[in-house]
């Protein structure tokens, strides 16, 4: 039988090649075949050199993310690899809720400081007001640098709970200070008004408050910062201009406008060469809500600026800018000798106004291939018809990132006419370009492209084929079922592997009988993939097939055949899951046991009790959530045992069993986890299994 770590050092290997398109293939094959040990991999590869590879493992593991996944991104925040932590801090901001328990616990509880900081960071870029207790306990950590990211991320929830305790701050924490005064700005909640007023008298704190009552200040607050026009700090001018600019924009004033404009836009067009970072930035942000057309060329070469901040304040500025004067914008995009024709089509195309589709198609003719890239983004920003033909001449651009563009514009306008031209670049060398062209199809969805794709699957390149198999799954209308059906018979493993991942998700019934001769495919993983998705089709009839699979050379088929049965609650597959739990590798023994405690049978609970005495937590964990679903005394005492397990996740399961089986002996020990255990997972898996199990 194949050794448990072949597959996995195969794929590890390829994902350490030296060729992108090979560490590319293996993450997609990862995210499809889905074995115990892609997320492993995946998570690895959210450190790859590439940034696209490090975005597309980013969106596998969204895709399978469960909480040990999630715990195990949350241990990334201890790298010292930027790339690999940062990615990890996206892919938790992206499961939102989900995240908020472990990134809480370890805000309030982690030993190391910046793990906490970077804990808040998450938190902050998720922006929920669920978070809101954890960061206002955090305003209290001893670290000052974790209260004023915490402080930060309060302002990012935009939670009203968050005024009080961030005004307190704001009166005894010097440190913070700022920081808490720019998220009461966010906030928005009237009730700070008072006391960021009185903070206009302290020349260190006078830039951050102009900001904030920009953000949440009324026509009175403009006559007040009026007076601010002039403040011997620079700086605290040029926000003052920004500020008066958001309060107009956001209340339909027009108090900047009855101002002196020229003066202002001739001081803030002279900042923008000054040395400080800052100056530059805010010079900028005023700008944007001040300045006409005359003051675009200054703008425009900061986009060129060494300062991250400056050059988004620039990106910001043209598009405010441009709100207003979208002449202006129009004018210098069309002068070919410009080199920021590309932010400048994109500024046209966030502004969104239909008078920039002309200038814009004109673009996707431009000597430059980042300008006919960029011009064809902004057109489909745009989202006007008028673009299809243009856009459509675009795909047959000898530039990839162009073709590119052009095909993910018309993914977004969705015009049938662009068809062929899609299905043209399916046919493509490069795989992005194939990859961009097939979201398109699928999201046009016609009986046209349906039929189209499906005689692509007898293409003789391999490319090809893959790129329509991927096409018809992303394709949500039926028409396209009996297709990934017949795609099983494909002599390409990489379309049956496609189309049996495809037809599980999908709960095709149809399907049944190919999926069932598929469980003999020479290839392992359309063998495993098709278990997976008789499992998930139910048909019991399916199950001896399915018990046969038990015997499969390859352990992941195995795997997938002992989940299979578990979910189709097959009694008859007993004795071939117990032998599996005592002799068979390591992840089969794990979806055995799982399979055991789905189908509830007290002949499991010798096997299962002998499992929660393993080494390791896994099949301890495993072996709980087993038990949690067999009734009868004989699963009560090994759990009670697993409450004062040394693993935190073994606890809770144990706990969260409990409370399934509802034994009023368990009561006096979880009693006991509720007030002591320091994890605080567990704590609330036995307080909510304490009211589940009756008192008496």
């Amino acid at each position: 039988m194949t050794n448990s770590n072949d597959e996995f050092e195969f794929y590890r290997a390829r994902l350490n090649d030296p060729h992108e398109i090979t560490r590319l293939t293996a993450i997609s094959e990862l995210m499809v075949i889905n074995l115990p040990f892609s997320t492993e991999l995946l998570l690895s590869a959210l450190g790859d050199p590439s940034p696209r590879l490090r975005q597309v493992a980013a969106e596998g593991i969204v895709e399978m993310a469960d909480d040990s996944i999630i715990a195990k991104l949350a241990e990334m925040l201890r790298l010292e690899n930027s790339a690999a932590r940062n990615q990890a801090m996206e892919v938790l901001a992206r499961l939102e809720v989900r995240s908020l328990p472990i990134l809480e616990k370890m805000l309030l509880t982690n030993t190391d400081g910046d793990v906490r900081i970077f804990s808040a960071n998450v938190l902050a870029l998720i922006g929920h007001p669920a978070a809101c207790d954890s960061l206002v306990a955090a305003l209290k950590d001893a670290n000052e640098n974790v209260r004023y990211a915490a402080a930060e991320a309060l302002g990012k929830t935009r939670d009203p709970r968050a005024v009080e305790p961030l005004l307190e701050i704001m009166r005894v924490d010097e440190w913070v200070r700022f920081a808490a005064i720019e998220a009461l700005g966010l906030i928005g909640d009237t009730r700070a008004l008072p006391d960021l007023q009185n903070y206009l008298e302290d020349p260190w704190m006078r830039f951050p408050v102009v900001e904030a009552l920009g953000l949440l200040g009324d026509a009175s607050t403009s006559v007040l910062l009026k007076d601010y026009l002039y403040d011997e700090n620079i700086l605290v001018c040029y926000a003052t201009i920004g500020a008066l600019g958001r309060i107009d924009d956001r209340l339909g004033t027009q108090f900047l406008a009855s101002l002196n404009q020229p003066h202002m836009v001739n001081l803030l067009t002279e900042a923008l060469a000054a040395t400080e970072a800052s100056v530059r930035r805010s010079a900028l942000i005023a700008l944007g809500w001040l300045a006409t057309g005359s003051a675009l060329p200054g703008i425009l070469a900061r986009l060129a600026d060494d300062a991250d901040e400056v050059r988004s304040a620039a990106r910001q500025a043209i598009i405010h800018l441009g709100g207003r004067d979208l002449p202006a914008l129009l004018m210098a995009f069309v002068e070919p000798n410009t080199d920021y024709r590309p932010h400048l089509a994109e500024a046209l195309g966030r502004i969104g106004n239909p008078l920039a589709v002309e200038s814009l198609c004109a673009g996707l003719t431009a000597d430059a291939g980042p300008v006919r890239a960029a011009s064809a983004h902004g057109l489909g920003l745009i989202g006007d018809a008028r673009a299809v033909e243009p856009l459509i001449t675009a795909t047959r651009d000898a530039v990839p990132m162009v073709q590119q563009a052009a095909a993910r514009a018309l993914n977004q306008l969705r015009n049938p006419k662009a068809t062929p031209a899609l299905l043209q670049l399916l046919e493509d060398p490069e795989h992005a370009t194939r990859e961009a062209a097939a979201q398109a199809l699928a999201n046009l969805s016609s009986p046209e492209v349906v039929a189209r794709l499906a005689t692509l699957l007898h293409d003789a390149r391999s490319d090809v084929r893959e790129a329509a198999i991927q096409a018809l799954g992303l394709t949500e209308d039926k028409a396209v079922e009996p297709y990934l059906v017949e795609a099983l018979a494909s002599p390409d493993a990489a379309v049956r592997r496609f189309a049996a991942n495809q037809l599980g998700r999908r709960h095709v019934p149809r399907s049944q009988s190919a999926l069932t001769n598929a469980l003999l495919d020479e290839d392992w993983q359309v063998r495993k993939l098709a278990a997976e998705a008789l499992g998930v089709l139910g048909d019991e009839r399916v199950a001896p097939n399915l018990r046969g699979a038990l015997r499969d050379s390859n352990l992941w088929v195995r795997y997938a055949a002992a989940h299979a049965l578990g979910d189709l609650r097959d009694l008859e597959a007993m004795p071939a899951l117990l032998d599996a739990v005592e002799r068979d590798s390591e992840p089969v023994q794990l979806a055995a046991a799982e399979a055991l405690g789905q189908l509830g049978d007290v002949r499991a609970v010798p096997a299962l009790s002998q499992m929660t005495q393993h080494t390791e937590s896994d099949f301890r964990r495993t072996a709980a959530e087993a038990l949690g679903s067999i009734a009868g005394t004989g699963s009560v005492v090994p759990l009670l045992t697993l409450l004062s397990d040394i693993d935190a996740m073994v606890r809770r399961a144990a706990a969260q069993a409990l409370g399934r089986l509802g034994p009023l002996a368990a009561r006096p020990m979880l009693e006991t986890l509720v007030q002591s255990d320091s994890d605080l997972r567990v704590r609330q898996a036995a307080e909510a299994a304490l009211r589940m199990i009756p008192v008496h």
